[in-house]
């Protein structure tokens, strides 16, 4: 009996599988479909300082990658990709790595994108205080008014270099609102963060904050007071008269020198007095700036002074005479009255001198520079004349500088100011020149014409 069911288990068993063979209905099949192929797995690439980045433009990934060896050039191209990179750098501004970041940063404040304000505000809280200051300066590129208030906060930093550029940031983005903010920053204890306030505040200040300014510049303190007039000047805020005074009776030059500046802001009646007051202090650099503030305000009145000036026992002094002269005299009359400083016993005073004539556009400045050639003793003066020379484009020039080459003087000035005249290359031989200008006298039409 054993085999017989045996024999009925295998027949039973293949009967089973014969039945699970046969094909199903056509509506079973539907009801259950192959599965869909399983998607592709993203590529993940991470950046060298570890910042998982989203997929990127193979050329785009590969600048990234180039980030830590040649950042420079990297950047300048990724700056280049523009939108196409922008996705990369959002990414980079996450970045632990500070070359990473900084690229980043660099890359907003020269695109000026604004999708990474948010992402930039945040660097805000870095540790690093160069950090911080970089992403004011980008935030200011991307003109992100609306986050402001977050800038406002870093005028009160604990590192003075990152108050001293949230202040001028600040300024930028909401010169309406900024006033308030900076006027207490004129008292920082920090005189960089000072000048900064008041630099600021020269360009936002509102009339209404001239009574602040005023009490301000009557400080104890002279970097604030200092500070305070510095602003007021810029913002053209009235000053009383003492205040002024005040200032240029200081013992701190730099307060005394702001004082000078100062005058033009007091009131009428008690000008005359500052002037003559700031214009014979004892020290010359307060004199100095009495001179410069009384040519922006009156510069009829200080051709006089400026003469008188030039005559003063101290270089310094004749110096901004020669400089002020050449842009404060009546035009026709400036080179007349800069070349007298060619002779100054000063080396400085003539160079100055040399400098302001090569940007004074009249036939006298070229006839100055050239008269002075044959008697300049000083080689660094002898060595600006060409080049003031070449400023002027003049023909006449050239005569003078090839005599140069061939007294052995200022040959390269000489010969690079030759060739800046006439497009020719000929170094700092003579000959060739000399060859030169005898073709350019042949060349040129006769003076004079057969009737």
């Amino acid at each position: 009996m054993r085999p017989l069911r045996v024999t009925a288990l295998i027949l039973t068993t293949l009967a089973v599988a014969a039945g699970c063979s046969k094909p199903k209905p056509a509506a079973e099949s539907r009801a259950f479909p192959d599965p869909p192929p399983a998607p592709e797995a993203r590529r993940v690439v991470k950046s060298p300082g570890g910042v998982e980045l989203p997929e990127l433009d193979p050329r785009v990934e590969a600048l990234v990658m180039q980030l830590p060896r040649q950042r420079s050039w990297a950047l300048g191209q990724l700056v280049g990709a523009g939108e196409l990179a922008e996705p990369a750098m959002l990414a980079l501004l996450r970045s632990k790595n500070l070359d990473e970041l900084q690229a980043a940063l660099s890359w907003f404040t020269q695109t000026k994108r604004p999708n990474g304000i948010e992402p930039i505000v945040q660097v805000l809280e870095h540790s690093i205080p160069a950090i911080r200051q970089q992403a004011l300066e980008a935030l200011v590129a991307v003109g992100a008014k609306e986050y402001a208030p977050e800038v406002a906060r870093r005028v009160d930093d604990a590192d003075p270099t990152v108050r001293a550029r949230a202040i001028e940031a600040l300024s930028r983005l909401d010169p309406a609102e900024a006033g308030r903010v900076l006027l207490p920053k004129l008292e920082d204890p920090d005189e960089e963060v000072a000048v900064e306030a008041a630099l600021a505040l020269g360009r936002v200040a509102t009339p209404e904050l001239a009574p602040e300014l005023a009490r301000l510049a009557a400080s104890d303190h002279p970097v604030t007071a200092a500070s305070a007039l510095l602003a007021a000047r810029l913002a053209k805020a009235p000053l009383p008269g003492a205040t002024v005074a005040a200032a240029l009776g200081a013992a701190d030059p730099r307060l005394a020198q702001a004082g000078a500046r100062a005058v033009p802001l007091a009131p009428a009646e008690a000008r005359a007095a500052l002037w003559d007051t700031a214009l014979t202090h004892a020290r010359v650099d307060v004199r100095r700036s009495a001179l410069d503030a009384r040519v922006a305000d009156e510069p009829a009145s200080a051709l006089p002074l400026l003469q008188a000036a030039g005559r003063d026992p101290a270089p310094a002094l004749r110096l901004s005479a020669a400089n002020l002269l050449g842009v404060a005299a009546p035009a026709g009359q400036r080179a007349a009255l800069v070349a007298p400083f060619l002779a100054d016993p000063d080396p400085s005073v003539r160079r100055a001198a040399v400098a302001r004539l090569g940007q004074i556009d009249e036939a006298a400045a070229v006839d100055a520079l050239v008269g002075r050639l044959a008697a300049e003793a000083d080689a660094t003066v002898l060595g600006l004349i060409p080049r003031s020379l070449a400023l002027r484009k003049d023909p006449r020039a050239l005569e003078p500088l090839v005599g140069l080459l061939e007294a052995g003087k200022a040959t390269a000035e000489a010969s690079l100011a030759l060739a800046s005249l006439t497009g020719r290359t000929f170094g700092q031989q003579a000959e060739p020149w000399r060859a030169y200008l005898s073709e350019r006298a042949a060349d040129a039409p006769s003076a004079t014409t057969e009737p």
